[in-house]
C-alpha cells in the first residue's frame, strides 16, 4: 500500500494500492477526485458512477490501481480503511501480493529481435502450444485491396476482407478470378488469415509460427485486454478479442503462458494458460478438415441476349474520342486524363464496384465517350498498340453492307459502344431534353438526350419509341430515339461525309439557261412621281408615258 508523503506519480503502478481522500466528484459523478500524499488524480469507477458508490466528501479510502496513464487511474477495487468493500467482490485483492521472481534465462539462450525476451523459451510439459486451427473458407478472389489485403467471395456470395498482416514490401502471389482456400479467425471488420492455398494445395501464404510469451498479469485494460510483463520488465497489451459480454477470469499478479502473433501494437493471443496447464482462455477449435478441392460451378459463358425487335434498329453513337496521359487513379472505375492542352478531364467508366481498371499513372490511353455534367463516361478506353482496357461495347455481327470507310489513326481506335435497347411509351415530359418512359413491365425510366438548352425533342405523351443508351445512375443517357417505323426523334451519333471514292461534285448550271434581262426603252425623261413605285417619263413622243414599273 502506497501511503508516503515522498511518494509521486512516477511510483503509480497497476496492482498497487492507494490510500487518499475523496475530495469531489466529477464528469457528472462518473469519476471521483482522489487526494493522497503525492498529489490528487482523477479515479473512474467503470462500469458504475462514482456516485453510486455511497462514497462521500473527505472520507478516506483505498484504491486498487488497475491502469494509470499519468492522469487518471482505473480502478475495479476500492475498500475503506476498515477493509469494508466499497467497490468489487470478495475475492478481489487490497493488495496483491507481488509476483515472484522469474527464473534467470538460460545464458545459452538467443534473444528474440520483436520482443527482447527468450526465443522459443521452453513451455511447461503440462501446457502444449497448440497452433490455432482457424476457420476455413473457401471462395474466389474479386479484388486485390492492398499488398496484403484482398477481397474473397465464397459460395453464398457474401466478400470478406482477408488481411494477411505481410510487412509494406511483400506483396501477394494473386489476381482476381483465382479461388483459394483461406484459413483464419474474424477479428473486427476483416479475417486475420493464418493460410492461404490454391485448390491444387499450392501455397500463397502462410503465416510465420506463432510466438510464445510468458510473465506475469499486471493490469486489466478491458473485458479481453490486459497488460503481461515479460521477464524483461518489457509490458505487452494482449488482445484475446472476445465479444463485449464476455470477461477473462485473470486478476494482477498472475503468471500465464500467452501463444499469439504480434499485430501491430498489440499480441493476438490464441490462447492463454496458467503454468498448471488450466485455460484461460483459447481460439484453438478442433475442426474436421476441409472438403478436398471443392470445385466451384463455372460462370455463365457470355449469356445470349434476345435481339431487339426488327423495328427498333440500334444506331451506335461515335461519341467523342480524346487521347492523354493517365495522371491518377479516383477509383476502382474513375481516373483523371490529360490531355494535349493539359487539362484534366475525370473519366468515369461505371464499373460494379468489385471490378477494377487495369492502368496505372504515366499510361497513354484512346477514350471515347460523351460528357455527362462534371465527368466524361467512357463507352472505350485502349492503349495505343489497340488494346483494350475498357469496353462496354458488345460483340455484334457486322451490317448487311460493308461500306469501307478509312481506318482511323493507328494510335486512336474508336470502338463505338452498342448499348442497351428499351422500348416504350412516353408518359410524361420534364424538361426540354429528357422524358418519362414507361416500359413493358410498367417501370418509368427517365431518359436524357443531353439536349443544349435551345433544343427541344419532338414528342407527346402517348407516343412509342425505341430508345438505345446505358444506365447512368439515376437516369438513362440516350444514345438514339426512334419511332416505331424508324423515324428518328434524337440521335447523337454526328453525320459524317462519305470516305474520299465516294464525294460527288454538285453538276455544274445547265449552259442553255443563260439569264438576259429585259432591254425595254432605256431613255426618256421624269416629268411627275405618282407613287412610291410609278412615275411618269417623257420620250419625246406624244403617247402615254407612265411607267408602272
Amino acid at each position: 500500500m502506497i501511503d508516503d508523503l515522498n511518494f509521486t506519480f512516477t511510483q503509480i503502478q497497476p496492482g498497487l494500492t492507494i490510500s487518499g481522500i475523496v475530495a469531489g466528484f466529477v464528469d457528472n459523478g462518473e469519476d471521483f477526485t482522489l487526494n493522497f500524499s503525492g498529489g490528487s488524480a482523477t479515479v473512474d469507477t467503470s462500469p458504475l458512477n462514482a456516485n453510486q458508490l455511497s462514497l462521500n466528501i473527505g472520507e478516506p479510502v483505498n484504491v486498487l490501481v488497475a491502469e494509470f496513464d499519468g492522469l487518471e487511474i482505473d480502478t475495479i477495487f476500492i475498500t475503506r480503511p476498515d477493509n469494508s468493500i466499497i467497490l468489487g467482490s470478495q475475492t478481489s485483492p487490497v493488495s496483491p501480493p507481488p509476483p515472484p521472481p522469474l527464473p534467470p534465462p538460460p545464458p545459452q539462450a538467443a534473444l528474440d529481435p520483436i520482443t527482447g525476451g527468450i526465443a522459443n523459451p521452453p513451455s511447461p510439459a503440462s501446457n502444449p502450444v497448440i497452433p490455432p486451427q482457424g476457420n476455413p473458407i473457401f471462395g474466389t478472389v474479386v479484388g486485390i485491396v492492398d499488398n496484403d489485403e484482398f477481397l474473397l467471395q465464397d459460395a453464398n456470395g457474401t466478400q470478406i476482407l482477408v488481411d494477411t498482416n505481410l510487412p509494406n514490401n511483400q506483396f501477394l502471389s494473386l489476381v482476381p478470378g483465382e479461388q483459394v482456400n483461406v484459413r483464419g479467425i474474424f477479428d473486427d471488420n476483416d479475417f486475420e488469415a493464418f493460410s492461404v492455398t490454391r485448390p491444387d494445395g499450392s501455397p500463397v501464404f502462410t503465416a510465420p509460427p506463432a510466438n510464445r510469451l510468458f510473465g506475469t498479469v499486471v493490469g486489466i485494460v478491458d473485458n479481453d485486454e490486459f497488460l503481461l510483463q515479460d521477464a524483461n520488465g518489457t509490458q505487452i497489451l494482449v488482445d484475446t478479442d472476445l465479444p463485449n459480454s464476455q470477461f477473462l477470469s485473470l486478476v494482477p499478479g498472475e503468471q500465464v503462458n500467452v501463444v499469439g502473433n504480434f499485430d501491430d501494437d498489440d499480441f493476438d493471443a490464441f490462447s492463454v494458460t496458467r503454468p498448471d496447464g488450466s485455460p484461460v482462455f483459447t481460439n484453438t477449435p478442433v475442426l474436421p478438415p476441409p472438403p478436398v478441392n471443392p470445385v466451384l460451378p463455372p460462370p455463365p459463358v457470355n449469356p445470349v441476349l434476345p435481339p431487339p425487335p426488327a423495328f427498333n434498329p440500334v444506331i451506335p453513337p461515335q461519341g467523342n474520342p480524346i487521347f492523354g496521359t493517365v495522371v491518377g487513379i479516383v477509383d476502382n472505375d474513375e481516373f483523371l486524363l490529360q490531355d494535349a492542352n493539359g487539362t484534366q478531364i475525370l473519366v468515369d467508366t461505371e464499373l460494379p464496384d468489385n471490378q477494377f481498371l487495369n492502368l496505372v499513372p504515366g499510361e497513354q490511353v484512346n477514350v471515347v465517350g460523351i460528357f455527362d455534367g462534371d465527368d466524361f463516361d467512357a463507352f472505350s478506353v485502349t492503349r495505343p498498340d489497340g488494346s483494350p482496357v475498357f469496353t462496354n461495347t458488345p460483340v455484334l455481327p457486322p451490317p448487311p453492307v460493308n461500306p469501307v470507310l478509312p481506318p482511323p489513326p493507328a494510335f486512336n481506335p474508336v470502338i463505338p459502344p452498342q448499348g442497351n435497347p428499351i422500348f416504350g411509351t412516353v408518359v410524361g415530359i420534364v424538361d426540354n431534353d429528357e422524358f418519362l418512359l414507361q416500359d413493358a413491365n410498367g417501370t418509368q425510366i427517365l431518359v436524357d438526350t443531353e439536349l443544349p438548352d435551345n433544343q427541344f425533342l419532338n414528342l407527346a405523351p402517348g407516343e412509342q419509341v425505341n430508345v438505345v443508351g446505358i444506365f447512368d445512375d439515376d437516369n438513362f443517357d440516350a444514345f438514339s430515339v426512334t419511332r416505331p417505323d424508324g423515324s428518328v426523334v434524337f440521335s447523337n451519333t454526328p453525320v459524317l461525309p462519305p470516305p474520299p471514292a465516294f464525294n460527288v461534285l454538285p453538276p455544274p448550271p445547265p449552259a442553255f439557261n443563260p439569264v438576259i434581262p429585259p432591254q425595254g426603252n432605256p431613255f426618256g425623261t421624269v416629268v411627275g412621281i405618282v407613287d412610291n413605285d410609278e412615275f411618269f417619263r417623257d420620250d419625246d413622243n406624244d403617247d402615254d408615258d407612265r411607267d408602272d414599273d
